[in-house]
C-alpha cells in the first residue's frame, strides 16, 4: 500500500476554474472569487495597458486537520462590506466565512476570518506557474538571487557555516517577474515551494491554522515593490556611520582586548565606524550592565601590553576617541540562571532586573493568571518579555534608555553624548513549532 503523503502534498490542486465569479473593482483591477469552485483572480493591466490582460490565479486553498486535508469551495452567499465582500464558503460539510477586499491601493486581500467548527492545523495556497516566471525577495539568501525550481523555508537560522536555504532575516514575500508580488501575512513557519515540487505550479505552506494574504499588484516590479512597502513599512534612511565596517567578535574577554581590536583597526587605516559588544558582555544576561570586572582586565597580546577600562566612560571615551559608535547584542530574555563561560565578573544567577520586571508583571506568564515562564534557552534560562503588553515594552525601553546614558561622554561642546549608537537583536521566535523556546500553553497578555 502506498504511503501517505504528507500535507499539502496529499492535495489534488484544480488549478483551472470554471463558472462565474464575484468581483470587486479597484480602478484598472479586479479581484475575483469564482462561485462554484472557490478560485481566486486578481486581474489587471499589462505593461501595454491591455485592460485585464495580467491574470494572477489561485486555486481554491487547502487546510490540514487531524482528520486530513480539506478544500475550501463553493461560495454560498456573499455581502458588500467596506473595501470588497464578506464571503460564506463550503468547506467540507460545514461552512468557513472569509473576506476579499482592497485594503490598499493595488492590494489585494483573501482572509479567513472565522473557521466555524473547522480547526486547521495549517493552511496553502497554490497557483499555476511556468518556467517563464521568476521569484525574488524572501529576505536574505545566501543561495541564489531567484528562487524558481526551489522550497524556500521561512524560519530564522543563524546558521554560522554553508547556509544554503537557511536565512538570519526571512519574508514570507517574493515579486513575480509576471508583474505581481504576493505576501503571506503570518509570522509562523512557512514553507514556498516555487516548482520544486512540480513544474506547473508553486505551493505555499502555512504551518499555523491562519489564511491571510496579499495580492500586491504592478505591472511594472517598481509599483509592486513601492505598493507593498506603502503598507508594510519603508525603513528610514540610517546615519552614515552605519555603513562602514563594523569591529565584531563573538566575545571580548577583556577591555585590553578591546583596545587591541581598536588599535589594529586603526593601524591598517579600516575606516571602521561601529564596535560590536557581542554576547556576553554583560553581569547577567539582559540586566543591561556592562560588566567592568571583564572589560576591567588588561591583556598582553603579540607581545604588547594593552590595559583595561576603569570604567565604562572610560570604554566609551576610548571608541568615541577612535570615530566608532558602540552596538550591544541583546535578546529578550531576562535570565534566572546563566550558563559558565569562564568570564570573570559573569553573575550566573539571577539577572538583576529579574524581580523587578517579574513584581511588575513584564514577562510571559506559563498560564492564564499563572506565574512568570522560565524557559531554556542557548545562553541559560530566563523569562521572556511580554511585548503585547504596552507597559513590559515601556520597562524595557527604559532598561536601554538607561544603558543609553551609562555611554554619555562629554562632547567639545560640553553636551552629553551617548556613545551606543544602536541594538543587535537576537533570539525571538515565538512560532510555537520545534524551533522556538516559547511552547504553545503560553499567556500573553493580550490574550
Amino acid at each position: 500500500m502506498p504511503q501517505a503523503q504528507p500535507f499539502p502534498n496529499d492535495v489534488q490542486w484544480n488549478l483551472q476554474p470554471a463558472g462565474d465569479f464575484l468581483s470587486v473593482d479597484q480602478g484598472t483591477l479586479q479581484a475575483r472569487i469564482y462561485k462554484t469552485t472557490g478560485h481566486l483572480e486578481l486581474a489587471g493591466p499589462d505593461l501595454a495597458g491591455t485592460k485585464a490582460a495580467n491574470l494572477v490565479r489561485f486555486a481554491p486553498p487547502a487546510i490540514q486537520t487531524a482528520a486530513g486535508s480539506m478544500t475550501l469551495g463553493r461560495v454560498s452567499s456573499s455581502k458588500q462590506i467596506g473595501g470588497g465582500l464578506e464571503l460564506t464558503q463550503a468547506l467540507g460539510a460545514s461552512q468557513i466565512t472569509s473576506k476579499l477586499t482592497f485594503p490598499h491601493d493595488g492590494v489585494m486581500r483573501y482572509e479567513v476570518t472565522d473557521w466555524g467548527v473547522a480547526k486547521p492545523l495549517a493552511t496553502a495556497i497554490a497557483a499555476p506557474s511556468d518556467g517563464q516566471e521568476h521569484f525574488f525577495g524572501f529576505g536574505e539568501k545566501y543561495d541564489g538571487v531567484d528562487q524558481a525550481g526551489k522550497s524556500v523555508r521561512m524560519l530564522t537560522f543563524d546558521d554560522p557555516g554553508t547556509k544554503g536555504d537557511h536565512s538570519y532575516k526571512v519574508a514570507p514575500w517574493f515579486v513575480s517577474t509576471r508583474g505581481y508580488g504576493f505576501h503571506l501575512d503570518s509570522s509562523a513557519e512557512s514553507v514556498f515551494d516555487m516548482r520544486a515540487g512540480a513544474p506547473n505550479r508553486y505551493v505555499i505552506l502555512n504551518e499555523f491554522g491562519t489564511l491571510r494574504f496579499n495580492i500586491v499588484y504592478g505591472p511594472q516590479l517598481t509599483d509592486v515593490l513601492g505598493r507593498y512597502t506603502g503598507y508594510s513599512g519603508r525603513p528610514f534612511l540610517p546615519p552614515p556611520w552605519v555603513f562602514g565596517p563594523w569591529i565584531s567578535s563573538d566575545v571580548w574577554r577583556s577591555g585590553g582586548e578591546v583596545r587591541y581590536a581598536v588599535t589594529q583597526f586603526r593601524n591598517r587605516g579600516i575606516p571602521a565606524s561601529a564596535f560590536v559588544f557581542d554576547s556576553p558582555w554583560e553581569t547577567a544576561y539582559n540586566d543591561f550592565r556592562f560588566n567592568m570586572v571583564q572589560f576591567g582586565k588588561d591583556a598582553t597580546i603579540d607581545g604588547v601590553h594593552f590595559p583595561g577600562f576603569a570604567s565604562v566612560v572610560e570604554m566609551m571615551s576610548f571608541l568615541r576617541s577612535n570615530g566608532l559608535k558602540a552596538i550591544c547584542w541583546m535578546t529578550p530574555f531576562i535570565n534566572v540562571q546563566s550558563g559558565n563561560e569562564n568570564i570573570p565578573g559573569q553573575n550566573l544567577g539571577k539577572a538583576a532586573n529579574y524581580d523587578d520586571g517579574a513584581g511588575r508583571g513584564v514577562f510571559v506568564r506559563a498560564s492564564q493568571n499563572g506565574p512568570a515562564l522560565v524557559v531554556p534557552w542557548w545562553k541559560g534560562k530566563g523569562s521572556p518579555v511580554d511585548f503585547t503588553n504596552p507597559a513590559a515594552s515601556r520597562w524595557l525601553t527604559d532598561q536601554l534608555r538607561a544603558l543609553l546614558a551609562q555611554s554619555n561622554v562629554t562632547t567639545r561642546s560640553g553636551a552629553a553624548e551617548p556613545v551606543i549608537g544602536g541594538f543587535k537583536t537576537d533570539d525571538g521566535e515565538s512560532g510555537n513549532g520545534p524551533n522556538t523556546y516559547i511552547p504553545a500553553t503560553a499567556q500573553y497578555a493580550d490574550g
